[in-house]
């Protein structure tokens, strides 16, 4: 029976010389008995050391260290037996039978069967470093030791070596050698005294401190084993008043990416207990909302809601959220939200810790992570941003940690070189002789040596399913009895290879679970990932089970592996399915950089083309979900050419083309017209063909605008009108879809009886709606009511657009003010504009993070203006200087920030291009207030045109600026009769003013 493992071993090749002479001098019989005492000598020294002789070739001896026992110095035994070889061979020159030797030793990765040595010693070990070391015993002189790189690398202070440069190696190319010329004494031993962390654990406590009043982190880096985690809980074991939320990052694919914040909220209770977490520390008033976006963001896709806005205003309201559900928990008593190992975060996650960091809310967050983190991810230390990055530890502590595992070897330290888990593993380790191993690895290795067979193969097995694993998953993987397995992992506890944690083993440390299925076979390994996914697939997230399947039959080693083998077809049908399931739903808690590799595994898995139609599709979602235009685009053309091979189109492919072909914006290179009306032009011959009304609905509006802002571009009101009717039998959520187009259609031409009569028929529709669809539509009804000059309207929907938004973040917020601000400055409550405005600028300075729109810049414009009307310039300036960036509306950066200034008479003039709706208003007050009167009156008659459709404020605003020209002109008084009358004294006061 073969027991093979992949090892980490130190190869060693003697060659006997002389043996030629001694043929013609002795004859072949007393040779034969002559070179047989040889092997025996040589063979006893190198299993002194701790070797095995594998086998012997002609006048060569190979042995091989590490197998079947590893040893956490396993070069340094080999190059002691290298030694020992040529002194031995040194002092026989002075008798009879003399023989000199030369030496190959190199260190590496073998395939090593460990059961061959119980019966023969033939092919214990295969690999390059086998090659490498023979190779090296070839090319030495007798009586030279040549080590390789590896092993030289290992060994450098424990011996004096010369240089030899780069050497061919025959089938192998130029390699670095060695000449061991003699080894070093063995060091001494001494006893060090003690020092602790005390100065990073100060820089925590400061950290502690300043977080009472603000958000504060504390990013405390360092390599594998030095110490990130146990000084964190040092630091929080004295500190039980605080109340901490702590969660664990894997790398990808061994748990869900976002089941670290799920762990933050939930710990060890079911997705089913969210509710309860949150009535614990949120108010009924924001309870649900609150509920319903933690559990997008921690990977339970439930929200209709956050799928309806943008990138950017769902992650604010994500942010939004966490803060309201941390400050709930909070006001009761500190919290510490404590993240280890943030290198292996998802982004999303190291995003989101960013955020909450910048806030103002009372936090401690603290995240352990490798020293490479912080560059890679930008982060840089500021007064709220205290990064710890951990050192070795001083060689007193070093010493005493020694101690404490029972060793205090002075080189045993020095070879640590201050990482705390390495001199433990050393210390642990057996028989050390002041020799060290190769690496922290090579000691974890020693230490699973020291198991029997069976439990070493179990941690290995286990080591499939990640860090963290279940008695029933290692009893699965091992087709072991439940009861064996259990006893088996109560006694690997004891003796501190794992831990219990909640119910499921956790490995000591992530290396020991590296060592350990390292050593799998690449087969093997494949094999029980298979396994996995096949029997986890019930009870594993879509993500955890699409990793085990690609980690089963990905990579170039699958077609090796499952060659011939039966049962391949239906493994890759389940892993184009797990794949397609789990980058789709990444693709709905819009996380784009776990999606697509997802979905482009599952193209790679895909058997037909009409899997391969569903992958593209599906990657076509996801780049849409995330505004990306141009790869969006493609993948969905790449869909519908795999689904035409397969015999149809589906609908999907064409809706999901042309609803992101209208994003203009996500685009950055112009899209080709005609492929885009050979894409329209077949998609709405597919919907006619199938009879199906929503499809042909949806298509005709999607194929009715250039652009997805209606009030950038008119549609095409022909397939609006089609859509319309043919939407009558269709779903109701077509139907109210189709009617939302419409009735911005007619709000951006002004027509607004009409739109009011469109928005009365969605409401009668009665479509259930989460709270993001309907603050869109009381948007629209507000704005209705404020180009209608129905004030006490505009007001009352105002009003409840803020108290709505209140639960929501920052950029939402600004859409919600907006129209409160619309209706103070219509009322000419200046007091209110200023406080609108200057919340809108707290929100922009505290919000780093967040993508503010024009509505921002309008608070921040309509706030400005009022400064500057009363003569405070400066304070003017401050709010008009975050306008440029709060949007990419070219709008915004013409008329918006004309209209901010004016009364400075800094840019005192706008654009003379077509002006929107929206616009208009702006830039007729800087048109009147620049006294450029041609301008102000073409901007007259255009709205006296916009108000045909029941537009009354634009028809007073127009009789207005008629009246300011007129007094510019004559002298006349303006009565702005009409305009006041609306309750509008805001605007009227405005027009008065001049630069």
């Amino acid at each position: 029976m073969r027991r093979e493992e992949r090892r980490l071993v130190a190869c060693l090749f003697i060659d006997v010389v002389g043996s030629t002479e001694h043929t013609l001098r002795l004859g072949p019989e007393r040779l034969k008995a002559a070179l047989g005492a040889v092997f025996g000598e040589l063979r006893a020294l190198i299993e002194r050391e701790g070797g095995t002789v594998e086998k012997y070739i002609g006048d060569e001896i190979y042995a091989l260290f590490g197998a079947p026992i590893g040893h956490e110095d396993d070069p340094a035994r080999g190059l002691r037996a290298a030694e020992g070889a040529r002194r031995w061979a040194h002092e026989r020159q002075s008798s009879d039978v003399a023989f000199d030797i030369r030496v190959g030793l190199e260190t590496g990765e073998a395939v090593v069967d460990l059961a061959a040595t119980e019966v023969a010693h033939q092919q214990m070990s295969v690999g390059a470093v086998v090659n490498v070391a023979s190779r090296l015993c070839h090319q030495a002189e007798p009586g030279q030791v040549l080590v390789g790189p590896t092993a030289h690398a290992a060994t450098e202070d424990l011996g004096d070596f010369r240089a030899v440069g780069s050497v061919p190696l025959k089938g192998i190319g130029p390699t670095a050698v060695w000449e061991l010329l003699a080894l070093k004494t063995a060091p001494q031993r001494r006893r060090l005294p003690f020092v602790g962390r005390q100065s990073e654990l100060e820089l925590l406590a400061i950290a502690r401190r300043r977080a009472r009043d603000r958000s504060v982190l504390v990013l405390v880096s360092g390599p594998p084993g030095q110490g990130k985690t146990r000084l964190v809980e040092e630091f929080l074991a004295g500190r039980g008043d605080a109340l901490v939320l702590a969660a664990r990052c894997r790398p990808g694919g061994e748990i869900a990416a976002l089941a670290p914040l799920r762990e933050l909220v939930l710990g060890a209770r079911s997705d089913a207990d969210l509710g309860a977490v949150i009535a614990e520390a949120v108010a009924p008033p924001e309870r649900d909302r609150v509920r319903e976006t933690l559990a997008y963001s921690i990977g339970i896709p439930s929200s209709s809601a956050l799928a309806s806005v943008g990138k950017d205003e769902r992650d604010d309201e994500i942010v939004n959220a966490w803060r309201t559900f941390l400050g709930g928990l909070s006001s009761r008593q500190p919290v510490v939200i404590w993240i280890e190992d943030l290198h292996w975060a998802d982004p999303e996650i190291v995003r989101l810790i960013d955020r909450l960091s910048h806030a103002d809310d009372p936090l401690l967050l603290i995240a352990t992570a490798r020293p490479e983190f912080a560059e890679a991810a930008g982060l840089r230390p500021t007064g709220d941003r205290f990064f710890i990055e951990l050192e070795g530890l001083e060689p007193g502590a070093a010493g005493e940690l020694a101690a404490s595992a029972g060793n205090t070897d002075e080189q045993t330290v020095a070879r640590a070189e201050g990482n705390p888990l390495f001199i433990v593993e050393l210390a642990r380790a057996r028989e050390l002789r002041g020799e060290l191993p190769i690496t922290l690895q090579g000691a974890l290795g020693a230490r699973l040596d020291e198991l029997d067979t069976e439990d070493r193969s179990l941690l290995a097995h286990a080591a499939v399913v990640g860090e963290t694993f279940s008695a029933s998953d290692a009893a699965a993987l091992t087709r072991r009895e439940a009861s064996a397995v259990g006893s088996a992992l109560l006694r690997l506890v004891d003796r501190h290879y794992i831990a219990r944690v909640d119910g499921r083993y956790r490995f000591h440390h992530s290396l020991l679970r590296d060592v350990a299925y390292g050593r799998l076979l690449v087969a093997d390994r494949m094999r029980l990932h298979a396994r996995c996914a096949a029997e986890r697939a019930a009870i594993d997230d879509p993500e955890v089970v699409a990793h085990h399947w690609w980690s089963a039959l990905g990579g170039p080693d699958a077609e090796w592996v499952w060659r011939d083998d039966p049962e391949l077809p239906a493994m890759r049908r389940a892993a184009f399915a797990a794949h397609i399931v789990a980058g789709s739903r990444s693709a709905e808690v819009f996380a784009l950089d776990r999606a697509v590799p997802l979905l482009e595994r599952a193209f790679s898995f895909a058997s037909n083309d009409t899997e391969r139609g569903e992958a593209k599709r599906a990657l076509g979602d996801a780049y849409a979900n995330d505004l990306r235009g141009d790869p969006a685009w493609r993948a969905y053309l790449e869909a519908r050419d795999h689904f035409r091979m397969a015999g149809a189109v589906p609908s999907s492919v064409y809706l999901g083309a042309l609803k992101v072909r209208m994003r203009v914006g996500a685009f950055t290179k112009k899209l080709d017209e005609n492929e885009v009306e050979a894409m329209y032009a077949e998609a709405e011959a597919a919907a006619r063909a199938s009879h199906d009304a929503g499809a042909l609905a949806r298509t005709l509006v999607y194929g009715a605008f250039r652009d997805m802002d209606p009030a950038t571009a008119p549609g095409d009101r022909a397939k609006l009108n089609e859509a319309l009717r043919i939407s009558e039998g269709s779903d109701p959520a077509t139907r109210r879809e189709v009617l939302g187009w419409y009735a911005n259609e007619l709000l951006r031409d002004s027509e607004l009886d009409a739109a009011r009569r469109v928005m009365d028929d969605m409401d009668a529709l009665a479509v259930p709606t989460n709270e993001l669809d309907r603050m869109e539509h009381f948007r629209g009804k507000a704005l209705l009511a404020q180009r209608t000059g129905d004030l006490p309207l505009l007001e009352s929907i105002a009003a409840e657009l803020v108290a709505m938004s209140r639960r929501m973040g920052p950029h939402l917020r600004t859409h919600a003010d907006v129209y409160a601000v619309w209706a103070a400055v219509d009322r000419g409550d200046w007091a209110k504009v200023r406080e609108l405005a200057r919340e809108t600028r707290r929100l922009v300075t505290t919000s780093p993070g967040t993508a503010f729109c024009s509505s921002a810049a309008i608070l921040l414009a309509f706030g400005a203006a009022m400064e500057a009307r009363a003569g405070r310039g400066d304070e003017a300036r401050a709010l008009a200087t975050p306008i440029a960036a709060a949007t990419y509306d070219a709008w915004v950066r013409s008329d918006l920030a004309a209209f901010a200034l004016i009364y400075t008479g800094e840019r005192a003039a706008g654009t003379n291009r077509e002006l929107s709706s929206v616009a208009i208003p702006f830039a007729a007050v800087v048109a009147v207030a620049a006294g450029d009167h041609d301008r102000a009156l073409a901007i007259a008659s255009d709205l006296e045109r916009r108000s045909h459709g029941g537009a009354r404020f634009f028809a007073a605003l127009a009789e207005a600026i008629r009246e300011e020209v007129a007094r510019d002109r004559t002298g006349a008084t303006p009565a702005h009769a009409n305009l006041r009358a609306l309750g509008y004294v805001g605007w009227s006061e405005l027009l008065e003013a001049r630069a």
